[in-house]
């Protein structure tokens, strides 16, 4: 009974700790409003017009964590950034899909509940979420306080977050495909975070986090094919060995389908689409062509000639490497004081690892034209560049390839030409770097810079089979 007494004593006592009485009633409540937002600003009659009115779409940009982890430190969005997070969304999101599917579409499949958030929302492990998707309704969008719209990486690296979340809003409609799921079956891994492109492309796998779970794969390849473009996706492909490029075809063509047959979108009319929003508005870069790159052709055999004449007008117009004049002036030097004098050099690629060096020369008492051919073995980096050469035994069997065996030829090329060739390692590019696009020789020239010299490099004008 004790004990009884003393919690209804606490409780008396905590009740009249609170009573009320006239003075503190007494207060104009009108002095602390609930929310201090401008009603009905310009701000929100334009998520009225763009968002609210066309799709029943809700946007919530004043700060509310119950929409997200509470147990997580989460920031607002900076109304400065509230508009233009959106404008993207306009852009690159509701307007190709509803170009494309209609207006019924949006109606229909789009998201009734966008959530804006200015920090990112941070993983245990140190990744972060950029976005999420509750019930194909509530799209929580993440970090929008760092978006640049001057900038079109920030822009795309957003853009790529709500492509992937609205494919699982899709997938929570339709489910994905039990093909897709087979396709890189044991290889989906939840400790995703710390691995590169290049450990999980082998596997068919579009990014690291694709490879998380076959949700996120299928989520992953949309959003990479139509945010990223054709280029950065084919130059992605054409770095996959073949059970990886095979997989990613896979992979596309499932995704393909599914958007075409369930919900009548087109997957590369839709990439078009927000591809010319990208660089049209956002001024957006691709990244480089690989397959029209130099290393690129080179190691797929698809090089044919690359000349280097001392004498033709390109080396005065564009510059040399004294380091490479140094061991063909010795060459010469030295060959030429054995009765003959080379007059310039063809490499020929005669597949995708093997090259053919050609040396023009003359004999200057008869006037005689001849050649001395040495044969090599290479290897390139189609992304890199990064070429070794190897010289391959034993040489051919035709006139040129004796030439080069002769006592007045073998001698300045195992001197001077055969190390410089041998004992270094390349970089093949389209040289010299300083013919910018626009002028019409623009990558018509292409050699090898030693690595991490590159003042010592060779190089002149390229055909190709």
């Amino acid at each position: 009974m004790r004990k009884i007494f003393i919690y209804l004593i606490l409780i008396m006592f905590s009740y009249s700790s609170c009573t009320k009485n006239e003075e503190n009633l007494n207060i104009d409540l009108n002095k602390y409003p609930l929310d201090t937002h401008q009603a009905n600003s310009e701000l929100d009659k334009w998520i009225l017009q763009n968002f609210n009115t066309p799709w029943n779409i809700n946007v919530v940009y004043r700060f509310d964590r119950y929409y997200t982890d509470i147990n997580r430190n989460i920031a607002a969005i900076d109304l400065a950034k509230v508009k233009p997070s959106l404008q993207m969304v306009v852009d690159g999101f509701t307007g190709p899909y509803t170009k494309l599917a209609g207006e019924a579409f949006g109606k229909v499949y789009f998201p009734k509940l966008w959530v804006l958030y200015g920090s990112g929302s941070y993983n245990s492990d140190g990744t972060m979420v950029l976005g999420s998707m509750s019930n194909a309704r509530m799209l929580n969008l993440y970090d929008l306080n760092n978006l640049d719209p001057n900038n079109g990486a920030s822009i795309r690296r957003r853009l790529r977050t709500v492509h992937h979340e609205f494919m699982h809003s899709l997938n929570q409609t339709v489910p994905i495909p039990l093909a897709y799921q087979s396709i890189s079956g044991a290889d989906y891994d939840p400790s995703w975070a710390g691995k590169s492109e290049d450990q999980v492309r082998p596997l068919g796998f579009v990014s690291p986090y694709s490879s998380s779970a076959y949700t996120e794969d299928f989520a992953e390849m949309l959003a990479h094919i139509v945010v990223e473009g054709p280029v950065w996706y084919n130059n992605y492909l054409l770095q996959a060995d073949q059970t990886g490029y095979d997989r990613l075809k896979a992979k596309e063509a499932i995704v393909y389908a599914y958007l075409l047959n369930n919900f009548n979108v087109d997957l590369y009319e839709l990439q078009a689409e927000v591809q010319n929003t990208l660089k049209t508005i956002y001024n957006a870069q691709d990244p480089a062509d690989l397959s029209t790159g130099f290393s690129f052709r080179l190691s797929n055999g698809l090089v044919n000639t690359i000349t280097f004449d001392p004498t033709a007008s390109h080396y005065t117009t564009y510059g040399s490497s004294a380091a490479f004049n140094t061991v063909w002036n010795n060459y010469v030097t030295r060959t030429t004081g054995l009765g003959r004098v080379p007059d310039n050099l063809i490499l020929t690629f005669t597949s995708a690892n093997t090259m053919t060096l050609r040396v023009n020369y003359h004999n200057p008492t008869s006037g005689a034209v001849l050649q001395a051919d040495y044969d090599f073995l290479y290897t390139t980096n189609a992304n890199t560049g990064v070429t070794l050469f190897i010289k391959k035994l034993p040489e051919g069997t035709t006139t040129q390839h004796s030439n080069g065996q002769t006592s007045v030829m073998l001698p300045g090329f195992n001197e001077f030409l055969l190390p410089y060739l041998t004992n270094n390692i390349f970089v093949a590019s389209y040289l010299p770097a300083t013919i910018a696009p626009g002028n019409p020789l623009y990558r018509s020239f292409a050699g090898f810079s030693v690595n991490g010299v590159s003042t010592n490099y060779f190089y002149g004008p390229v055909t190709y089979k």
